[in-house]
């Protein structure tokens, strides 16, 4: 998706056609640098020296444009870092802009006998991935361990809005990152930046211009620049871990977002970039505050007089159903309408921004005062400030009892205590009459609860029979909902039956709340659920539980830990044990309680008079998102949870 350009300038080019293959061997003339083994320790591939340089051009005729040079050398060390030999460049070539790339060089240093040879690939290939997009990419077939890969291209964009955001950081150390930015000083641009490892920062200034044009005839316009040099080295790989969200939150990057420009001979434009400048655009935009004023329409197309007399939240689900039934989502994300609110409705179909717009003015239309929000999917990443090009979604709120409700009409599944998980992504914005702005937490506050009680009948050779209810509400059931199998009750069976080998469930029974939760209930069997020693049993309670195993293994972790909502696990499971049985001995209850982590661990086993064992077991997650200085709790927390799934009851005979 191609975010709206503050500058647009369109000129007559073509794609460059692909290079023609050659392969070529020479003796080498790149050298292999002594290399740390703190830096590199287990890596699959290693960069050994990366460069970026962006640079102007300037022409009377299409203003601006950005040359990015980038130039990188990797070391291969093993065959899962095979992969990091190919060079892949997206472009996009369409209405909105043309870009240019020109692989100028690839080439691969290898050993042979004892003497380092150049071998050189110069065939690339464009290939579409997408409407207007594409890639121009290298994908070598000989790559072998201990190659180095050398590589350098150029790339010509001719919108400046935003500068190529520069990623210090991957999935692979680096030995040195250097990224420079030469800025004419027509421009200004707010820099924003994410992560946490040290870059080293030269700024200078040119006291005398420069002509950035390529043509040797006609008007010449000479630029002083400023010159920004980041510099990083020895950094470490950051790579996806369990629950760490979107990863480019936490990459050590650099971006540059134009919030000033003059054209020789021109006043200055500038583009709004603080929070109320920004707000007050929206809200004149013709495609965002335009389309909340739609409620005359709404009322006369959509709206019925009878819910006008129904209580807000049922005027609330009534609209989101309406709307939802007839409008469908085109699977596009934004803030402004892509269709318009009318011709979203005519023709049934629009983006987020045409629904949930749609939606704002019919709920005020009907009675309903809501308002637009907008935010950053979580996809987008999380945005540092109210600003457009930050920014790809806008939803609905709506105060009910002094309770702050967020609404999405594009999801069947949504209502007005559960929106779509891309949502959930702390903050956004909302933008009131006249273009007032209100910054709100957009984090769920209720518990999503998981809530599983099993009542079991266990036998003297082992085996287990009883039944098995399985209760979820808000995102548990949402995320149940939208799995993809429309049959609720088999995704339920499916899921429980998956954790241990050996059971069946049969004889289901499905049930839905007016609050969007379901529950199912099923007849459950389990072979060989005790294990048989002599004359004892033993079986693990928590056999059924859903996290077998513990996500938070790492030594330490270097990003935050999302678990993306407050949620509640409540696990019962009460065991007839089989006639002449008992426990040998109870273990001792647990209950930890953590407030900085907002985790809560409570673990209870309970002998009944009737000849039973009842096994609680609770694990609450209050708050979502924590930072990776929190790992430690985080960590000894779930070491307790798995100390807890692996244990074992030992039941022995009566004497």
């Amino acid at each position: 998706m191609i975010k709206k350009a503050v500058l647009l300038f369109l000129v007559g080019v073509t794609i460059t056609p692909s290079m023609a293959q050659v392969a070529a061997q020479t003796k080498a003339t790149i050298v292999t640098p002594v290399l740390s083994k703190d830096v590199i320790a287990q890596a699959d591939a290693v960069v050994l020296e990366e460069e970026g340089i962006i640079e102007y051009e300037f022409s009377i005729e299409s203003g601006f444009s950005i040359i990015e040079k980038v130039k990188r050398s990797i070391l291969i060390n093993s065959k899962n870092g095979i992969e990091q030999a190919t060079l892949t460049i997206p472009f996009y070539y369409g209405k909105y802009g043309k870009e240019e790339v020109e692989i100028k060089d690839y080439k691969i240093a290898r050993n042979v006998a004892n003497e380092q040879i150049i071998i050189k690939v110069t065939k690339a290939d464009n290939r579409k991935v997408d409407k207007d997009f594409f890639l121009k990419e290298i994908i070598p077939t000989d790559i072998k361990v201990g190659d180095i890969v050398e590589y350098s291209y150029i790339k010509q964009r001719f919108i400046i809005d935003e500068i190529p955001t520069w990623y210090f950081q991957g999935d692979i150390p680096k030995l040195k990152s250097i990224y420079t930015v030469k800025i004419p000083e027509n421009l200004t641009y707010f820099i924003s930046t994410t992560g946490s490892i040290d870059i080293e920062k030269k700024e200078t200034a040119t006291t005398t211009g420069r002509s950035l044009s390529t043509r040797t005839f006609g008007t010449s316009y000479r630029f002083r620049e400023s010159v920004l040099e980041y510099k990083a080295v020895n950094i470490p790989a950051l790579k996806t871990v369990p629950y760490s969200g979107n990863i480019n939150n936490e990459r050590s990057s650099i971006r540059f977002d134009l919030v000033q420009f003059q054209y020789p001979d021109s006043p200055v434009v500038n583009i709004p970039y603080k929070e109320a400048d920004v707000a007050k655009e929206l809200f004149k935009n013709r495609n965002f505050g335009g389309e909340l004023k739609q409620v005359k329409f709404l009322q006369k197309n959509l709206l019925q007089e009878e819910w006008s007399a129904l209580a807000p939240k049922e005027r609330i689900d009534r609209v989101m159903k309406a709307i939802n039934e007839r409008v469908q989502w085109n699977g596009a994300y934004g803030y402004e309408a892509q269709e318009g609110v009318k011709q979203a409705f005519l023709k049934k179909t629009g983006n987020s921004a045409d629904i949930n717009l749609m939606l704002v003015a019919a709920l005020n239309g009907c009675g309903i005062d809501a308002q637009p929000v907008v935010m950053s999917t979580r996809m987008n990443g999380r945005p540092p400030i109210l600003f457009s090009r930050f920014m790809n979604q806008v939803v609905a709120t709506v105060m009910l009892d002094d309770v702050r409700y967020f609404l999405d009409a594009t999801d069947s599944n949504a209502n007005l205590r559960v929106m779509p998980i891309e949502n959930l992504n702390s903050e956004g914005w909302i933008i009131g009459d006249k273009g007032t702005v209100t910054k709100v937490d957009c984090t769920p506050k209720l518990f999503s609860v998981n809530q599983e009680n099993y009542t079991i009948d266990l036998s003297a050779d082992g085996n287990a029979r009883g039944t098995v209810m399985n209760n979820k509400t808000l995102y548990e059931a949402y995320l149940l909902k939208a799995g993809g199998n429309k049959d609720l009750l088999d995704q339920f069976r499916r899921d429980i039956e998956r954790r241990s080998e050996g059971t069946f469930l049969k004889n289901g029974l499905l049930k839905t709340s007016e609050e969007g939760g379901v529950s199912a209930t099923f007849d459950i069997q389990k072979f060989s659920f005790a294990k048989a020693n002599g004359t004892a049993l033993s079986f693990r309670p928590l056999e059924f539980y859903k996290e077998q195993y513990n996500p938070f293994t790492d030594e330490t972790r270097d990003v935050s830990i999302d678990f993306i909502y407050p949620s509640m696990d409540s696990y019962t499971i009460k065991v007839n044990l089989p006639v002449g049985y008992q426990l040998e001995s109870k273990p001792k209850p647990v209950s930890l309680t953590n407030k900085d982590s907002g985790l809560m661990l409570v673990y209870e086993v309970v002998e009944g008079t009737d000849n039973t064992i009842e096994c609680k077991f609770n694990l609450k997650i209050a708050k979502p998102l924590l930072n990776k200085e929190l790992y430690p709790m985080v960590k000894a927390m779930y070491k307790e949870l798995q100390n807890i799934v692996s244990q074992e009851l030992i039941l022995i005979k009566k004497k």
